[in-house]
């Protein structure tokens, strides 16, 4: 299980209330841990803060741009190229007849 300890909403409510990232993200992940404690949620047998794994996620996100299933957009903003995914949006129903691409 991965815990979200890296992203712009941390970033930002961090720099808010005046605390280290690291800091405030490792109070709400205590907070979580303790709210799953309470709900009896069974913890996985790895928790790994995101913020570890920052390498294995360039990685990914490099093989996928080289294997054409994502872009690099003007802003430097990665992104799925859903016409490399023939099924997607079929979960959600979704019709793209008359999206603009």
């Amino acid at each position: 299980m991965n815990i979200t300890d890296i992203d712009d909403k941390s970033i930002r409510d961090s720099q808010k209330y005046g605390e280290k990232l690291i800091d405030f993200t490792q109070k709400y992940t205590a907070y979580f841990m303790e709210d799953l404690q309470k709900l009896r949620v069974s913890l996985a047998d790895n928790i790994v803060p995101i913020s570890t794994l920052v390498d294995e996620m360039v990685e990914m996100i490099n093989t996928l741009i080289q294997k054409g299933y994502a872009y690099l957009a003007d802003d430097g903003s990665v992104y799925y190229k859903i016409s490399q995914f023939k099924s997607y949006g079929a979960l959600a129903h979704l019709d793209f007849s008359g999206m603009k691409p």
